[in-house]
This record gives structure tokens, C-alpha cells and sequence, in this order.
């Protein structure tokens, strides 16, 4: 799909899931002329496939008229969709308390994060599609939780190398065991610093023997830094301003404020969090009330801001990863140079967190240096091609 149409779909995406959360019945000329096979291309893009059928069913519902006009083997594919996503959450869910149970008995510290959380913000049961389960848990049990994890016919995918530690089965289900919020890498090293002794922000469950979580203040702190980790490496989609709003939608009058913009001070994210939050209202709160009058009250900072956001889908691209880490260095001669050799030899926070042996045994940096070289040039030839020829272009 070419840009532009992928950006207008988006556009109508933001609208029908806007209508989902406020429980309003979509226009029917915009689900009538929209192509629903794109419509489902650009909300898998964004893990929202479950809300835009959501959306689609209280049109249908309103308009019984639609089916003559709609593509219903695609319509059907939503609903499908959606029964899959929600039996998958009571699945997860359900391996998820094993897992909880599993710490508790072994007094494990934990702490939900990120979608665990903001799920229950959404109006209706499994509306924001789980993709995996984020854990921050104690790292000195980290060998407890994989011999679980196996036990439990769980597959190792990461272990020992970065973080976080991840298992997954039977192709459904995926735990990320976070035993660090961010890494020492160049472009979390300035979150890691302010996260490295979280666990003096963290209140102590009520219901549970070793469990924790974050403020509200501090939980919203924590999701913008992580939005802003995947902004600025990338890009991140439009479930994450959706995140936002719902959160806010509940919490904002009760939250302090003063403190928030302190602490994002710190992190050096105020300007991001403000351009998020007022794009989040205007794109999830006034367009499910009348479509054109949210679209039109965005700035053109605010309309660059969604296009980005459409265009990058729930996980970023490769294109806005490379030209925001080329813009980063600058434009000139010797920037570029800077560039490559950082991109060539990253610092050693890369190596601790993906290369641990060489952190520790150093003099074998050099050889894992020209392995990475090889390495990329054969599986990521495309993408070094792409990065080479973007930085020679800009200027």
C-alpha cells in the first residue's frame, strides 16, 4: 500500500476506534467507502484489529444496510479476529496467574508493566490486544523463572543475552521478564540511569505477599519514557496515543502534575508528553464526537506528530529508525563519519547488554566487531543498503 493511502486509512482507523471507546456508532458513509481489507492491513500494523471490529459490528449493527455494500469475507476475518484475540486473553491470562503463583511461593519480587496495566483502562474485555506479557521481576531468580518457564512447556527465545529474558509457547503466548526497565545501550542510557534503583518509587500491593507497582504518577512517567524509547528509535503507533488517552481519561484530574513535569524534566521528555497528551484528546476524544472537527483542530506540528505515528505502526520501521538516528549526528562531512564509526563500534553499554561474554573478556571486542559486519551485510543487507544511501543523501 503507498504512503499517502496508508496515512488516510490510518486516518479512519483513529476515527472508528475513537468511536469504539466512547461507545458512538461510526458515520455510516465512512465505513461504507472505506476498503476493509486495507482497514485490516493498517490495524494489524498497529495491534487493533479486536477494536476496529468492535467498531465495525456497532455500525453494522446501525446500519443493517452496510452488509450489502461491505466486503463481508473481510468483515468476517474481523470477527474472527476478535474471538481469537479475546480467547487468547483468557488463555494468557490464565498463564499469567500461573506464573504470579509461581513467585509468590517463592517470594519472588514482581510488577506487572505497560499493557498488563493499561488493559483494564479499556471500556470493554480484550478492546487493547495483548501482543506479550511484560514482567519486571528480582534478577536473582532469574534462573528460577526459566526453569519454570520450561517446566511449564515454555521455549527459551532469549536468555543471557540483553534484556529482557523471553519465553514463549505453543506460538500464543510470550512473557518479556524484565529484570532491568531499560538497558545501558546509547539510546536508553540516560533512562536506565534515572530507572536504575526503581524500586524506592514502587508501592507494595495490597492483595499479594510480593508484588508491587508504580503510582499513578509514576506508572504514566514510566509509559511516556517507554513511548518516547520506541518514538525515537523508530517510531511507535497509534495504540500507544491510545494508551495514553485512556489513561488519562481516568486519571488525569487525580494525578500531580507539578511532580509529573519534574520528573520528565529529568528525562527530557516534557516536550514530548505535552505533544502526546494534546494529540491523544484531540484524536480520541473530540473525533468520536464529530470527525471533522477533530481532524481539523490538529496544528500542523500535531498532523505531522499522527502521520508519524500511523506510518510507523506498533513496533516502528526501519526507514524512521535510520533517518532519526542519521538526524541525531548532524548533517555535515564529519558528522556522518562520527556516525558510521558509532554505528560500526557502538559503545560498550551495547556490548554489555547484547554481548556479555566480551563486556567481561574485552580483548574479544574486535573480533565480535567484524562478526557484527559480516553478520548484518548478510542478513540485513537491504536495510545497511537503505542506511547507506540515506546517509549519503541528507543534507
Amino acid at each position: 500500500m503507498e504512503k499517502v493511502r496508508f496515512l488516510e486509512v490510518g486516518h479512519t482507523l483513529v476515527y472508528l476506534s475513537a468511536c469504539a471507546l466512547h461507545s458512538v456508532v461510526p458515520d455510516e458513509e465512512t465505513v461504507k467507502s472505506v476498503d476493509l481489507r486495507e482497514l485490516l492491513h493498517v490495524a494489524a500494523r498497529h495491534s487493533m484489529q479486536v477494536i476496529i471490529a468492535m467498531a465495525l459490528e456497532s455500525a453494522v449493527a446501525a446500519y443493517p444496510r452496510l452488509l450489502s455494500v461491505m466486503d463481508k469475507v473481510t468483515l468476517d476475518e474481523f470477527k474472527l479476529i476478535k474471538a481469537q484475540a479475546i480467547r487468547k486473553k483468557v488463555l494468557f491470562d490464565a498463564e499469567l496467574q500461573k506464573l504470579l503463583e509461581f513467585m509468590e511461593q517463592n517470594g519472588i519480587f514482581y510488577m506487572p508493566l505497560k499493557g498488563l496495566v493499561l488493559q483494564s483502562f479499556y471500556p470493554l474485555f480484550g478492546m487493547r490486544q495483548m501482543c506479550d506479557n511484560d514482567i519486571f521481576f528480582d534478577i536473582n531468580y532469574r534462573k528460577d523463572i526459566r526453569s519454570f518457564m520450561i517446566a511449564n512447556g515454555y521455549e527459551v527465545i532469549k536468555y543471557n543475552s540483553g534484556y529482557p529474558d523471553a519465553y514463549r509457547k505453543n506460538g500464543m503466548f510470550l512473557f518479556e521478564m524484565h529484570f532491568s526497565l531499560y538497558n545501558e545501550t546509547d539510546n536508553e542510557i540516560e533512562f536506565n540511569r534515572y530507572y536504575k534503583d526503581v524500586k524506592h518509587k514502587l508501592v507494595k500491593d495490597e492483595n499479594n505477599g510480593f508484588g508491587y507497582h508504580f503510582t499513578d504518577e509514576d506508572f504514566y512517567i514510566h509509559c511516556l519514557s517507554h513511548s518516547y524509547k520506541h518514538f525515537s528509535h523508530g517510531g511507535n503507533g497509534v495504540r500507544s496515543l491510545m494508551d495514553i488517552f485512556v489513561f488519562l481519561l481516568e486519571k488525569h484530574s487525580k494525578l500531580d502534575w507539578c511532580y509529573i513535569d519534574a520528573e520528565l524534566l529529568k528525562l527530557g521528555i516534557v516536550g514530548f508528553e505535552r505533544m502526546m497528551r494534546a494529540l491523544a484528546f484531540k484524536c480520541f476524544e473530540r473525533t468520536a464526537l464529530d470527525r471533522k472537527s477533530g481532524t481539523a483542530s490538529l496544528s500542523e506540528k500535531e498532523r505531522q506528530m499522527l502521520d508519524f505515528l500511523i506510518s510507523s505502526g506498533v513496533y516502528g520501521t526501519v526507514q524512521n529508525r535510520i533517518e532519526q538516528m542519521v538526524d541525531e549526528y548532524g548533517q555535515s562531512r564529519v558528522d556522518k563519519v562520527k556516525y558510521a564509526i558509532r554505528r560500526l563500534f557502538p559503545s560498550m553499554g551495547y556490548y554489555k547488554v547484547n554481548y556479555p561474554f566480551c563486556y567481561k573478556t574485552r580483548v574479544l571486542i574486535p573480533f565480535v566487531a567484524v562478526w557484527r559486519i559480516i553478520k548484518r551485510s548478510i542478513v540485513n543487507s537491504k536495510s545497511i543498503k537503505r542506511e547507506i544511501l540515506l546517509l549519503i543523501k541528507k543534507k
